[in-house]
C-alpha cells in the first residue's frame, strides 16, 4: 500500500470513528468481514518517567530539552503520557475500544536496564 492510499485509510478511520461511534467502542459495521483493526504507540509519546527504575535518558529526551522551540507545545518525553504509571488504564481503554490488535513501543532505554 502506498503512502497516499494509507494516509486516505487512516483519515477515513478517523471519521469514522468521530461521526459513527458514540462511545470509544470500534464500529466494525463500516468495514469488510474479516477486517481487523489495530492501534500502535510510540515509546518517546507515551512512556514517561525518564528517571525512574534505573532508566536512562534517551536521545530523544535530551534532544526535546535541548531543543524545547523545536516542539510545537514544548512537551517533553520525560513525562509524555505517563503509561509508565499508568499501563493498567491504557490497557483498559484499548481493551474497551474493541480492536483486534495493539502493538506495544517499549523504548530501548527500558529494555537495557
Amino acid at each position: 500500500m502506498g503512502f497516499v492510499s494509507i494516509l486516505l485509510f487512516a483519515l477515513g478511520c478517523v471519521h469514522c470513528s468521530i461521526t459513527c461511534c458514540s462511545s470509544a467502542e470500534v464500529n466494525k459495521h463500516f468495514f469488510p468481514p474479516g477486517f481487523k483493526i489495530g492501534v500502535a504507540n510510540a515509546a518517546p509519546q507515551i512512556e514517561g518517567a525518564w528517571n525512574e527504575d534505573g532508566k536512562g535518558e534517551t536521545i530523544w529526551d535530551r534532544y526535546a530539552i535541548s531543543q524545547p522551540d523545536t516542539i510545537y507545545d514544548h512537551s517533553s518525553p520525560q513525562v509524555a503520557s505517563d503509561s509508565y504509571h499508568k499501563w493498567r488504564e491504557d490497557l483498559e481503554m484499548v481493551k474497551e475500544m474493541g480492536v483486534d490488535h495493539y502493538r506495544l513501543s517499549i523504548g530501548m532505554d527500558v529494555l537495557f536496564i
